[in-house]
């Protein structure tokens, strides 16, 4: 089944985790310049002098790389969009796992939108992330969206990136994830593609844990892992996100003791009825939801980055409030 055809509304709900590029990226400005890690030799977080050497090049529409594409440098970029440095008390870089929506330039783009942001630049890296999956979370978002968290997972590697955010950005990152804590996975390790290991881990994780569904065994439910992420490993046959939300849409109707509903009209309802979502992500935390697992975990409040953060009350969209 594709969502070719639908609403807007639906489309974009069936969507996640988004469009996501096959390959480490720079957003700037809601625009997206590609690089190649064998650039990226800094060990820690990047820093803005080292950025701007960095050989990019534009994405194209088929996001793939053409012969005749111009490559320049990010300098370049920065200077025709007469972005500046940051003031260097600010250059501070916080590494983020990015598991489901916050790798893809779209989300980014509507998380910061160029006329509110029109400085940001964001640094995105492809990464593997060992004995971790990255599985659907008992949450159903605003825009309608099964989203995803993370779960510890033996045996298991993942490939996903990290968003590199300076403290404005990363202010801003936090007022979105209204159903995520920020946690620190303390032995963990995402090593980037040019062999460079990044622990530990920080990572936003849904709140109320990870979502249990059906694995094909009488009675029995699982974690599920979103197919349109590569895994190998996994434990449990992953769904798309069309499929998890057709599984999801009957078992919520049946809960219900409702007729099972097409899924066009689930997905509308959920983004237009914000009563009736609360009510669907509140059968699934209380009754199918299980805890995130994982042998050394820190949850970061805003206390523990007060420092140089100040977390706004001005974020529009959510996942999961």
């Amino acid at each position: 089944m594709s969502s070719t055809g639908m609403s807007p509304t639906v489309q974009r709900g069936l969507g996640y985790p988004f469009r996501r590029p096959l390959r480490s990226f720079v957003y700037v400005r809601g625009q997206v310049f590609y690089f190649d890690l064998k650039h990226w030799d800094w060990t820690g977080p990047p820093s803005w002098k080292s950025l701007l050497k960095l050989p990019v090049l534009k994405e194209n529409l088929d996001d793939s790389e053409s012969s005749d594409a111009t490559s320049t440098s990010l300098q370049d970029v920065l200077q025709t969009e007469r972005i500046e440095a940051p003031a260097p008390k600010a250059e501070i870089w916080t590494g983020i796992l990015a598991i489901g929506s916050n790798s893809s330039p779209d989300q980014l783009k509507r998380k910061f939108p160029p006329d509110v942001y029109p400085d940001a630049v964001i640094p995105v890296t492809e990464c593997v992330l060992k004995d971790m999956d990255i599985v659907y979370a008992p949450l159903v978002s605003s825009y309608g969206s099964l989203v995803a968290t993370l779960q510890y997972s033996p045996g298991t590697t993942v490939q996903t990136f990290v968003t590199w955010l300076l403290p404005q950005l990363l202010t801003r990152m936090n007022a979105t994830e209204g159903g995520y804590d920020l946690h620190r996975f303390e032995n963990a390790t995402a090593t980037l593609k040019n062999g460079i290991t990044l622990s530990p881990v920080l990572a936003y994780t849904c709140k109320w844990g990870v979502l249990g569904l059906p694995t094909g065994k009488a009675g029995e439910r699982g974690c599920v892992g979103l197919k349109e992420i590569t895994a190998e490993g996994r434990t449990n046959e992953p769904l798309t996100q069309i499929d998890a939300q057709k599984q999801l849409c009957t078992d919520l109707c049946a809960a219900q003791g409702c007729p099972t509903e097409e899924l066009e009209q689930f997905v509308t309802k959920n983004v237009e009825d914000d009563q009736r979502r609360k009510r669907w992500n509140t059968i699934m935390q209380e009754q199918w939801a299980t805890k995130l697992t994982y042998p050394s975990l820190t949850m970061l409040t805003a206390c523990d980055l007060e420092h140089y953060l100040h977390i706004p009350d001005d974020a529009s969209e959510t996942d999961g409030k």
